[in-house]
């Protein structure tokens, strides 16, 4: 049964669209995992992770086409790379007949336009526009039926669209050539007005960057590295929090900060989530499975990598992840030997079974966040205490005195986190293997198992999937 209607048909001219929704099933890990259980901890939603995905879109797109349409696209929050392979907009493609594009988000990539073969064997357009309305997507079905992709720089006169009041928009000047709703204009200047003496408020001057992607690669390295950005995040719920640890997942970093003085709004854009500062005992055996869930993508991005404060730890690529999860991506164990490796708790070897107080957000917690790794297995120190953004304001300003210093200065962060590369395991052979302990305190070993001629022409923004809390 779908919560939802599964499409909705838009006439354009003598032409019938049906657009089609779809949603990665990564939705139930990558938003918050308690809000689609009761309160009996079962799941009472579903998004096809089961293997079902591909059979119910299917489903959709056959009663949109039974139903006389001319053209069926995907309004999708799939996403393209650095997500599940299986649940990819090109594979979803792959997977389906009858669909003749496909709109998609979740990856916040911007990709004008490329084709995928259907199961069908047609060609089907995927596009995709990156984020925050970053650019505008115009697609073009011809009189021929021939579908384009393309970004926009301008948004041409009302008039030139069917439907649009011509006296409600405003003229371009000052806009950059785009059109705006005077209406919908006049609700956002009143909201940026109030709120401007606020987030532009100074708190604090950086002499350096603190990039969140690799500025040659534009790799999202906080997915897969330590940085100073991540350093500076996790320190601040360390401290803010008076906890003997603290952790930043890659997730929830989502800019860099630049140098020069730092303001509320930018911090806002680093941890804009609303995520609420909490803390918690855990024990050491959470906190490797942890690292190990967060490891167990490298040296693909993930954004449940960790940099931890208090807290310095080594991955070994050589080792294959052997993170076990069930099918909606809930860690189960570790069914094998551990990659992550000389976990340093405040330069004390990782005691796996004693319990210290980790900072970090109510999301990883108390709400199921990364497998519910701790969600109703920890006991909560202290709850509802600041938005995350608060935290990291409040530790600039008051912690450091509104000085960035300069340990944070170092790009790919301070060498909290490690790692011996396959190659270099593979080449060093028992050496590299000889330099690595198996956190191992106190008779606790730490490697056993803890089991994306008509002419019709459709602007689109962002397909994003709007979520009370989501981590992308």
């Amino acid at each position: 049964m779908c919560i939802f209607e599964p499409y909705k048909i838009i006439e354009a001219g003598e032409k019938k669209i049906a657009f089609v929704g779809a949603v990665t099933p990564e939705t139930l890990i990558k938003t918050t995992p308690a809000f689609f259980r009761d309160d009996n901890g079962e799941y009472i939603y579903s998004f096809g992770e089961d293997g079902t995905l591909y059979e119910r879109i299917q489903a959709a797109v056959d009663d949109a086409n039974d139903s006389g349409m001319d053209y069926v696209i995907l309004l999708a929050h799939l996403g393209e790379n650095d997500i599940t392979e299986e649940w990819s907009a090109p594979e979803v493609v792959a997977n389906l007949t009858g669909i003749d594009a496909l709109i998609d988000g979740h990856s916040h990539e911007v990709t004008p336009g490329f084709t995928v073969k259907s199961k069908d064997g047609k060609d089907v357009v995927i596009t995709q526009t990156g984020t925050k309305l970053a650019n505008i997507g115009k697609m073009t079905i011809a009189a021929d039926g021939t579908i384009k992709a393309e970004l926009v720089d301008t948004v041409p006169a009302p008039d030139d669209y069917p439907g649009i009041a011509e006296d409600s928009w405003l003229e371009p000047d000052g806009r950059d050539g785009r059109y705006a709703d005077e209406n919908i204009n006049t609700v956002i200047t009143l909201i940026e007005s109030e709120y401007s003496s606020i987030v532009d408020e100074t708190i604090g001057h950086s002499e350096f960057e603190m990039p969140r992607t690799d500025p040659d690669t534009e790799l999202i390295r906080v997915k897969c590295s330590d940085t100073g950005i991540g350093d500076l995040c996790a320190d601040a719920y360390k401290n803010v929090l008076g906890a003997d640890i603290g952790i930043a997942y890659a997730g929830t970093i989502r800019a860099s900060l630049g140098a020069g003085d730092i303001t509320y709004r930018d911090v806002i854009a680093v941890s804009p989530f609303g995520n609420i500062a909490t803390s918690a005992k855990v024990t050491g055996q959470q906190l490797l499975d942890l690292l190990e869930m967060g490891a167990r993508s490298y040296p693909d991005g993930n954004n449940s990598f960790i940099t931890g404060s208090g807290i310095k730890y080594t991955t070994d690529e050589s080792i294959p992840s052997n993170v076990v999860t069930d099918d909606k991506d809930v860690f189960v164990g570790v069914n094998g030997e551990y990659r992550v490796k000389d976990v340093l708790i405040n330069g004390e070897p990782l005691d796996l079974s004693k319990k210290y107080i980790l900072g970090s957000n109510d999301y990883f917690l108390k709400n199921g966040g990364d497998g519910y790794i701790f969600t109703g297995k920890c006991d909560i120190v202290r709850e509802n205490v600041m938005a995350d953004y608060e935290l990291l304001k409040t530790y600039i300003s008051d912690n450091l005195g509104g000085v960035i210093p300069d340990r944070y200065s170092v790009p790919f962060g301070d060498g909290r986190v490690k790692v011996i590369s396959g190659a270099a395991a593979s080449v060093e052979g028992d050496t590299a293997d000889s330099a690595l302990s198996n956190n191992t305190t106190a008779g606790n070993p730490a490697t056993g198992t803890g089991l994306q001629s008509v002419a019709v022409l459709i602007l689109f923004a962002a397909a994003a999937a709007v979520t009370k809390r989501k981590i992308r």
